[in-house]
């Protein structure tokens, strides 16, 4: 459940990547509405650092993600341990070491959330209208940083809330705090990120 929740947040919040430069914090939310939908393709490298309240230490995973703002995702760890996450408009591949699942989109209710959050405008749309989260942008040293607290009870049974660091200069988003409903801290880094470059479609292949 952990790594779901993961892929989740990152779905959610790669299809709101943030666009900010020297503005308030209102025109920071206004800004991220209007750029929302310029935002075609995403590709990284990222970092996954887990840290659970009740014990000292922490969990390191590595792997890499490729979005595409219609409905497609790939998520796939790649140390300590081999996991691969394919989310396609119709189906969902999930292939963890020799065990292999193809889930139906339409016939699971968190899969089906997923993929309006890929297509959607969820935090972006929070942003406007505070539904789904309370949201509060900073400017910290080189980045801005939008805190986004959940309001809604069915999120809330996952997480709490989580922080958005958007690099000033370049406007990419570059590392989500995601705090889980008992306290546990996933923190996502992510580099080597290329927006809006043509992608393979064969990454969202479910054979």
């Amino acid at each position: 459940m952990g790594r779901l929740v993961a892929i989740l947040i990152s779905a959610l919040a790669f299809s709101q990547c943030l666009f900010a430069q020297d503005m308030t914090e209102q025109q920071i939310k206004d800004e991220v509405y209007k750029v929302v939908t310029g935002i075609q393709s995403i590709q990284c490298d990222f970092t996954q650092t887990k840290t659970v309240k009740m014990l000292a230490a922490k969990s390191v995973s590595t792997g890499r993600m490729a979005y595409q703002h219609d409905k497609k995702l790939r998520w796939e760890y790649i140390t300590p341990f081999e996991h691969r996450f394919i989310l396609n408009e119709t189906n969902v591949l999930i292939l963890d070491k020799d065990k292999k699942e193809v889930v139906d989109v339409e016939k699971s209710r968190i899969f089906k959330e997923v993929s309006k959050m890929i297509k959607g405008d969820v935090v972006g749309q929070s942003f406007k209208d505070g539904k789904t989260f309370d949201v509060a942008c900073s400017v910290v040293e080189n980045e801005y940083v939008a805190v986004l607290t959940t309001k809604k009870s069915q999120l809330k049974k996952m997480f709490s809330g989580l922080t958005l660091h958007i690099d000033k200069n370049r406007s990419v988003l570059t590392q989500i705090e995601l705090v889980g409903a008992k306290g546990d801290k996933t923190v996502l880094s992510f580099q080597n990120i290329e927006v809006n470059k043509p992608i393979n479609d064969a990454l969202f292949t479910i054979n």
